[in-house]
């Protein structure tokens, strides 16, 4: 009986603390209920053991959540709430969890009463018993559909590019990839095009980046419509986009695609009230042949593209193995060229340049380049615009400057004269910030004068941007350096810029002088820059001069200088010291002043009358030239300077009219006579009316009669240049006076610059003086006030104007004092009650006395 009450006492323990905990259970829940159902998440308690797990209990936010209400949802199983479809994986992840009594969590798309699609964030738990069983699960659910949209959004700007809604660069990334993939188990090719706009930020600039985005969605949509089903549009950025044109058997070549999408962007489109004609390029690249990994594709057809661009606008190319090694050559260049300063691998040659009138050579142009260990002499033409493009350039121009100043430097300690030294800058130096100190510092680290040192520009740099070229020019003028146009002629000059320009040389191109002997265009060209530029007061210097016949022609039309290979080409600066020890010049036969032999060219093709006629002409002190046809003529003509020309008519190949003809447009210059047994009326009549003969003489010749004309023909060639010399004699005068009226309104603006610098420092001075409290009274040498501060106009105001008054009338006892004391000293004197100390200083102009500085500081001297 004792253990029985014992043991019931037990239980009754268990079962009151089994109560107590049911209690406080109870409570927590009722707890937790309350604060779930003022939470947004809906929360459910199903029963594990019945079919379907019937709902036992829902709160107000699964109501809200689901539409339906609480009494439809107790009872009924929980599929009611996921209708969202079986297959999602979130439903097969729930029953895998359910099946086996798991926790588990898990997004589900489903359905409100009202049919409208959500998504679900579910997390179930498993509630046991006391004996351990599962009985309950606890189903939390979280509307989550604001999320999903959010994250679908996310995706889609992740994968396409916002401003066009084409396919963004990794999607296009994802895309070649499985391209790539379905053409190898296809065994097809894909074409891979990449696209760039020609002269799309001319649209930005001139309409603004909002037009500029209308812009590119209408090219976008464009090159849409222009490809297949199959391809993929995407922008890679800015205004470049990427094809991916899987090729399909029997359709349309990738080429063919291409060129539509060109033609389509081509069209005309409509921007507010702005019609715009733009076209583009394309490079393209084919897999597998090309590439077999996207970023192989991608990079060639890039590379293929840069090549498009270099030929113009609307260009398409295909990717070569050309292209590749170019790019190769190119990577090698770059790397190679950014330590080739650090190795000492640049070196300087210098091309002498010489006065044709003195035939000395008075400068030199310093030319970079470079001996690579491995690669050997690499010429300029190939590494100057990588170096220009890699961003190099800047420190190679400041070497090659700060080389070519010191080199200048020890020619002129050497005794070799004052040669200037020309150094070319390139677009990227002069765009710099601090160019003119820069050159200053060099010339002064290297005690080069100013003078010495030419500052070569292209013409293309200096008109780029022609209001900010004056600025900086002037900037250089003001270190005393000479400024040069290089390659004159080839670019875009405004003549209204041009006089603007602080110039002092231009130099003409060699593209120009190649022909000038020979081509009456490029002789006009080059006579048309030497008047203009003289007529500027601006010296000439033509490059790549070859031949004599170049000189020549350049000597007698009034350049001022050469440079090329006739003379000298460029050498190193030992070579170029010995070439100055020498005193090498040009020969006397080529300077301006020299007086050139009479010249004689017979042209027949019969050879016993060409030794007949040099046997008759040759005691008349001639240099006589003989060809035997038309064409061996005009070879000589190259070569040689002639006066006259005596031509056989009848010649096989061409006849004398038409050799005399071909020599009237090359050579205007020439005298021309015609020697022929025929008469052939019509033809030598319409020669010698339009001026291609000067005279018509017939075989057989009388001797006296030929040799008196041969003599009548120079007389008239050399009348002729006699008036030529006379007329250079004047522009030579002309070109001084212009050079010295160019130096005097430089002189002038640079004396209207220091007058209006001296005014605004005067206004300045004036102004802080008539605000001092002070009395301040400036003193002309005739004793007149020519200043009085405000302080010093109350303190004499019984004077009506103390500026332009007599001191003597208006201030004697200070004009006594500043007669009888010594400058900077002071003297004590008492004005209208007041005591004063009085200083006076003496104001000085280019050393003179120019007046007196009175200064009155009160005071008591008592």
């Amino acid at each position: 009986a004792q253990s029985l009450a014992t043991r019931s006492r037990k239980i009754q323990r268990i079962v009151d603390q089994r109560t107590a905990d049911l209690v406080t259970a109870n409570a927590h829940l009722r707890a937790r209920e309350n604060a779930i159902e003022a939470s947004i998440n809906g929360i459910i308690i199903a029963n594990a053991t019945a079919p379907h797990h019937v709902i036992e209990y829902v709160n107000p936010a699964v109501e809200k959540i689901s539409g339906f209400s609480a009494a439809e949802l107790i009872g009924s199983g929980c599929g009611k709430l996921w209708t969202g479809g079986r297959d999602q994986p979130g439903v097969r992840k729930i029953v895998d969890a359910v099946n086996s009594l798991e926790p588990v969590r898990a997004p589900l798309q489903t359905r409100r009463k009202d049919g409208t699609a959500y998504w679900a964030e579910v997390q179930i738990a498993p509630v046991r018993d006391e004996s351990g069983r599962v009985d309950r699960f606890v189903v939390a659910m979280h509307d989550v559909t604001e999320n999903k949209r959010y994250e679908a959004e996310l995706e889609y700007l992740s994968k396409h590019d916002e401003l066009t809604e084409l396919a963004s660069p990794s999607l296009l990334r994802d895309r070649l990839q499985l391209a790539i993939e379905n053409a190898r188990s296809d065994d097809s090719a894909i074409w891979v095009t990449v696209i760039d706009l020609d002269r799309f930020k001319f649209v930005n600039d001139s309409l603004g980046r909002r037009a500029g985005d209308r812009f590119l969605k209408t090219i976008a949509q464009r090159i849409k419509s222009a490809t297949r089903k199959e391809d993929t549009v995407g922008r890679l950025g800015g205004d470049e986009f990427l094809l991916i044109l899987p090729q399909s058997k029997g359709g349309k070549t990738g080429g063919s695609i291409v060129q539509g999408v060109m033609d389509a962007v081509a069209e005309p489109i409509r921007i507010d009230r702005h019609e715009l004609l733009l076209t583009c390029s394309a490079g393209m690249a084919l897999f597998p042949n090309d590439g077999s990994t996207v970023d192989e594709l991608i990079e060639r057809a890039d590379i293929a593209l840069h090549n498009a661009k270099a030929y113009g606008p609307n260009s398409m190319q295909f990717f070569t193995a050309e292209m590749h090694a170019v790019v190769q050559e190119r990577l090698l260049l770059e790397s190679a060229l950014r330590t080739a300063l650090e190795r000492s691998e640049l070196d300087l040659h210098y091309q002498p340049q010489v006065d044709l009138l003195t035939g000395r050579v008075v400068g030199m142009e310093a030319l970079v380049r470079w001996n690579h260990p491995t690669l050997g002499e690499i010429p300029p033409s190939q590494f100057i615009a990588v170096a220009e493009e890699c961003g190099v350039i800047t420190s190679i121009g400041t070497w090659v400057l700060r080389t070519a100043c010191r080199q200048a430097r020890v020619w002129q300690q050497a005794g070799f004269g004052d040669l200037r030294i020309a150094v070319n800058i390139s677009a990227r130096q002069f765009i710099q910030p601090g160019l003119a100190g820069m050159i200053a510092s060099v010339l002064d680290e290297t005690q080069l004068p100013g003078n010495l040192l030419d500052i070569e520009l292209t013409e293309r740099l200096i008109m780029r941007d022609a209001e900010h070229t004056i600025d900086s020019l002037n900037a250089l003028r003001a270190l005393g350096v000479q400024l040069s146009i290089d390659d004159f002629g080839t670019g875009y000059s405004s003549l209204a810029y041009l006089k603007r320009f602080p110039i002092d040389v231009l130099k003409i191109d060699q593209s120009f002088v190649r022909e000038i002997s020979h081509d009456a265009n490029d002789a006009a060209i080059s006579d048309a820059i030497i008047s203009m530029a003289h007529s500027l007061g601006i010296r000439v210097i033509a490059e790549g001069v070859e031949t004599e016949a170049q000189c020549e022609y350049l000597t007698r039309n009034m350049c001022d200088e050469i440079q090329g290979y006739l003379f000298s080409k460029p050498l190193p600066a030992a070579q170029v010291e010995l070439l100055l020890a020498e005193q090498k010049c040009l020969p006397a036969r080529l300077l301006r002043m020299h007086k050139r032999p009479r010249t004689l060219l017979l042209v027949d093709d019969e050879p016993n009358i060409l030794a007949s006629l040099k046997r008759l002409l040759r005691g008349g002190g001639y240099r006589i030239l003989t060809a035997s046809s038309g064409q061996d003529g005009l070879d000589l003509l190259a070569q040689n300077d002639v006066d006259v020309i005596m031509s056989d008519q009848r010649m096989p190949g061409m006849t004398g009219v038409e050799f005399l003809r071909a020599v009237k447009t090359s050579y205007p210059d020439t005298v021309r006579i015609v020697l022929s047994g025929f008469t052939e009326l019509k033809s030598v009549t319409d020669a010698v009316n339009e001026g291609a003969i000067y005279k018509f003489l017939t075989k057989p010749w009388d001797d006296v009669l030929l040799r008196a004309h041969i003599e009548e023909a120079f007389q008239h060639k050399e009348m002729a240049d006699e008036n030529h010399r006379l007329s250079l004699e004047v522009r030579t005068a002309n070109h001084s006076l212009a050079t010295a009226n160019r130096q005097l309104e430089e002189l002038l603006r640079q004396k209207r610059q220091q007058i209006e610098r001296d005014k605004s420092t005067l206004d300045s001075v004036r102004e802080t003086l008539q605000h001092i409290p002070l009395p301040i009274i400036g003193l002309g040498e005739d004793d007149i006030v020519t200043f009085a501060n405000i302080a010093a106009q109350n303190l004499f105001k019984d004077a009506r104007e103390l500026p332009g008054s007599e001191a003597a009338h208006v201030m004697p006892e200070v004009l006594h004092l500043v007669r009888n004391s010594d400058n900077g000293s002071a003297q004590n004197a008492e004005l209208g009650g007041v005591h004063f100390e009085v200083i006076s200083r003496a104001m000085m102009q280019d050393g003179q006395p120019r007046g007196k500085l009175i200064t009155l500081i009160p005071g008591d001297f008592a």
